[in-house]
């Protein structure tokens, strides 16, 4: 089971032992991460996080994003109104799913390689896994 940013379902592309794989909540993070997270201007959101890595380097101060709105009215008042970031909000950001060391914040500097992630890239060729609608043996 997959929750998260499809991992597992990366996984299974190159790890045969895995017999089924499924994701009930999962979002491809990578596309995510290219397309809402940064305005939809990828090479900007790199540049940035290239920027903000030399002010770290020199010893400036990190940036720490909070990836979800802090409550469901937070969000609201920003107009985020998306059904994932809204049931996300939901689940992480209340006592439902909130954790103590919960993974809802991100070093700004790190998330490069988020955005060149893709968890469905070669799917079409490794996944061997039974797919609906075509049984298998």
């Amino acid at each position: 089971m997959c929750g998260g940013g499809d991992y597992a379902i990366n996984a299974a592309l190159t790890e045969k032992r895995i017999k089924a794989v499924v994701s009930i909540t999962g979002v491809n993070i990578g596309r995510l991460f290219r397309e809402g997270f940064s305005n939809y201007d990828p090479i900007g959101a790199l540049n940035a996080m290239a920027s903000q890595r030399t002010k770290e380097a020199r010893g400036g101060e990190l940036q720490i994003n909070e990836l979800l709105p802090a409550s469901l009215d937070a969000a609201k008042a920003h107009g985020l109104t998306e059904r994932d970031v809204y049931e996300a909000t939901d689940y992480y950001k209340t006592p439902r799913g909130q954790q103590p060391g919960g993974a809802t914040k991100m070093l700004f500097s790190h998330a490069q390689k988020t955005l060149a992630w893709d968890a469905f890239a070669f799917t079409e060729v490794l996944l061997t896994l039974n797919r609906p609608g075509n049984p298998g043996d």
